[in-house]
Protein backbone atom coordinates (compact mmCIF):
# COMPACT_ATOMS: atom_id res chain seq x y z
CA UNK A 1 0.00 0.00 0.00
CA UNK A 2 1.72 3.59 -1.05
CA UNK A 3 1.40 5.99 1.54
CA UNK A 4 -0.47 9.39 0.71
CA UNK A 5 1.54 12.50 0.82
CA UNK A 6 1.59 14.80 3.78
CA UNK A 7 0.58 18.23 3.79
CA UNK A 8 0.09 21.23 6.24
CA UNK A 9 -2.34 23.67 5.40
CA UNK A 10 -2.61 27.42 6.27
CA UNK A 11 -5.32 29.36 6.40
CA UNK A 12 -6.16 33.32 6.25
CA UNK A 13 -8.92 33.43 8.35
CA UNK A 14 -9.77 36.53 7.33
CA UNK A 15 -10.91 35.16 3.96
CA UNK A 16 -12.38 32.26 4.85
CA UNK A 17 -14.94 34.82 7.08
CA UNK A 18 -15.65 37.17 4.29
CA UNK A 19 -15.91 34.00 1.46
CA UNK A 20 -17.64 31.54 3.41
CA UNK A 21 -19.41 32.50 6.32
CA UNK A 22 -20.67 36.32 6.23
CA UNK A 23 -23.75 36.38 6.10
CA UNK A 24 -24.84 33.19 6.98
CA UNK A 25 -25.86 31.73 9.97
CA UNK A 26 -22.78 29.79 10.21
CA UNK A 27 -19.97 30.68 12.80
CA UNK A 28 -17.93 27.62 13.21
CA UNK A 29 -15.88 25.29 10.60
CA UNK A 30 -14.69 22.75 10.94
CA UNK A 31 -11.18 23.37 8.57
CA UNK A 32 -10.07 19.90 9.65
CA UNK A 33 -12.90 17.74 7.54
CA UNK A 34 -12.79 20.61 5.07
CA UNK A 35 -9.25 19.81 4.03
CA UNK A 36 -9.61 16.00 4.90
CA UNK A 37 -12.84 15.80 2.52
CA UNK A 38 -10.94 18.53 -0.29
CA UNK A 39 -7.61 16.55 -0.62
CA UNK A 40 -8.44 13.07 -0.43
CA UNK A 41 -5.10 12.60 -1.87
CA UNK A 42 -2.70 13.44 1.15
CA UNK A 43 -2.47 13.17 4.76
CA UNK A 44 -3.57 16.23 6.01
CA UNK A 45 -0.98 16.49 9.20
CA UNK A 46 -1.60 19.69 10.05
CA UNK A 47 -3.96 23.15 10.05
CA UNK A 48 -2.81 26.65 11.51
CA UNK A 49 -5.45 29.11 11.37
CA UNK A 50 -4.36 33.07 11.29
CA UNK A 51 -5.66 35.96 11.12
CA UNK A 52 -4.70 39.77 11.73
CA UNK A 53 -5.26 41.81 14.54
CA UNK A 54 -7.80 44.20 13.65
CA UNK A 55 -7.77 48.23 14.66
CA UNK A 56 -11.07 49.87 15.36
CA UNK A 57 -10.60 52.01 12.31
CA UNK A 58 -10.39 49.00 10.12
CA UNK A 59 -14.32 48.91 10.40
CA UNK A 60 -15.81 52.15 11.86
CA UNK A 61 -19.43 50.93 11.15
CA UNK A 62 -18.91 47.62 13.64
CA UNK A 63 -17.65 49.44 16.50
CA UNK A 64 -17.35 46.23 18.62
CA UNK A 65 -15.16 44.38 16.74
CA UNK A 66 -11.48 45.25 18.06
CA UNK A 67 -13.34 43.65 21.77
CA UNK A 68 -15.15 40.59 19.76
CA UNK A 69 -11.21 39.75 18.49
CA UNK A 70 -9.79 39.66 21.86
CA UNK A 71 -12.08 36.79 23.39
Amino acid sequence: MTERPQMNVYVDGFNVYNGLLRGTDYRWLNLVALFDGLFLGYDVRLVRYFTAVLEGKASPGNPGIVARQQV
